[in-house]
């Protein structure tokens, strides 16, 4: 026994040295990653998850303040994500069954909410709204299974009207046809009375819904978390600004007019424009951002709007260093938290993503956007974030989304853990 005491202690003090230049070597990895600092955004155990319940808190959720809140008066803060492609999954049963377990799979990450588009969404998917007047049933009923399939498991629903991208596009056309008029550009939807309807007619469609499997009501359901009027709406025929805010502030109040009790916002990706010129300098850039008719603090102070939205695509919008373009990232969300905080608007960083599939440029990426989101929300300054996008890889396929299954120890981790520390800003399960 004796003889063997030495090595033994030999052998503990090794091991003390080995741990402590794993511990050391950790830390300094840390001070050397400028982008997780490790305070905010920790990896955490299955052991150490605090899970929230949200049907515990059910119910029509309103703005209280700077944030959300659920009708037993407790707070609720949006740790959510945007998709492409469920309710058009929900077509099929092989779909419907894709579509159920991408919700399993958000609520098992502790996510709350997802954002959808409810409208045309291009022509890879089939016309929610195959012309003005005329809509698609068939879709519908798909629809109407998502929302049901979502409530039972406790996701909210944040249901967009229509896109900058694709649905003023085809408003464009319709209008072309209808008035014959060549001189006709998709900016003219946000014009002609003839095009107001026709979108009208769209958002109508929705709100005023019964659901065909529940039999309840969309404007009466607890399950929807907010209309949204348009996604990104863009107006570069006139850089004022003068006519998307009267669109906006027109279509808000008609959407207010058939839904009293829902929230509801804009969709803006939070552009500054010509009111305050002294907030360019937190723009992407110094001449484009500014001439897309957008104006952030006008928008935001639409009267029919509970809340704001700002998206971040430093990928697509700031051509520098990737350095450069997380400083952007926290300036963006700090710059436009500190408007909303002096408008007195709660805000919802909804849309942000990093695409062609360059993982650890996305995983940083994520973790800067939810390091400056979760601080914010502490501070009860920020709403939410609903990051851009998980999707089902034998539905949609694109290089900005992220996938359960191959994204499992790296996004998903990490959004896994963040949406953990935003579950504990909410009451116990």
């Amino acid at each position: 026994m004796a003889a063997i005491a030495p090595r033994v202690g030999r052998t503990i003090l090794v091991l003390l040295v080995g741990f402590l230049f794993v511990g050391m070597a950790a830390s300094m990895q840390r001070e050397q990653d400028p982008y997780d600092d490790g305070r905010i955004i920790r990896r955490v155990s299955k052991a150490q998850r605090r899970p929230y319940n949200p049907r515990k808190h059910w119910g029509i959720v309103k703005r209280n303040g700077l944030i959300f809140q659920t009708p037993d008066g407790k707070d609720f803060l949006v740790s959510g994500w945007n998709t492409r492609d469920l309710m058009y999954n929900c077509l099929t049963p092989a779909g419907r069954a894709r579509a159920v377990n991408i919700l399993k799979q958000a609520r098992s990450m502790g996510l709350t909410v997802v954002r959808m588009m409810t409208c045309n969404d291009g022509s890879r998917f089939p016309y929610v709204q195959p012309s003005g007047t005329t809509f698609n049933e068939t879709i519908l009923v798909a629809l109407d299974y998502l929302v049901d399939q979502a409530s039972k498991l406790g996701v909210r629903i944040l249901a967009v009207f229509g896109n900058n991208w694709e649905s003023k596009a085809q408003y464009g056309d319709w209008l072309k046809q209808a008035t014959q008029k060549s001189s006709i550009i998709p900016d003219d939807m946000f014009r002609e009375p003839l095009a107001k309807q026709w979108f009208k007619l769209m958002a109508e469609k929705v709100v005023m819904r019964r659901n065909t499997v529940n039999r309840r009501l969309y404007r009466e359901d607890p399950t929807i978390f907010a209309w949204e009027v348009f996604n990104e709406p863009r107006c570069v025929s006139d850089t004022s600004g003068n006519t998307l805010v009267n669109w906006l502030a027109e279509m808000g109040e008609y959407i207010k007019s058939l839904d009293k009790q829902h929230m509801l916002t804009s969709g803006v990706e939070g552009f500054y424009g010509q009111s305050d010129r002294t907030r360019w300098v937190f723009n992407p850039a110094v001449d484009w951002p500014a001439n897309q008719g957008n104006d952030f603090l006008r928008e935001t102070a639409i009267s029919h709007f509970d809340f704001t939205t700002v998206h971040i695509y430093p990928q697509l919008w700031n051509f520098t260093t990737f350095d450069n373009q997380m400083i952007f990232t926290a300036s963006w969300i700090k710059a436009h938290v500190d408007d909303c905080v002096r408008l007195n608007k709660p805000m919802l960083l909804e849309e942000f993503g990093w695409g062609k599939y360059e993982r650890e440029q996305r995983d940083r990426f994520f973790t800067v956007a939810f390091r400056e989101s979760l601080a914010a929300m502490k501070q009860k300054r920020l709403g939410g974030t609903m990051f851009w996008a998980l999707e089902d890889s034998e539905g949609f396929f694109s290089g900005w989304g992220v996938y359960y299954s191959r994204d499992i120890n790296t996004t998903v981790k990490i959004i896994s853990d963040y949406s953990n520390e935003v579950n504990k800003l909410m009451p116990a399960p």
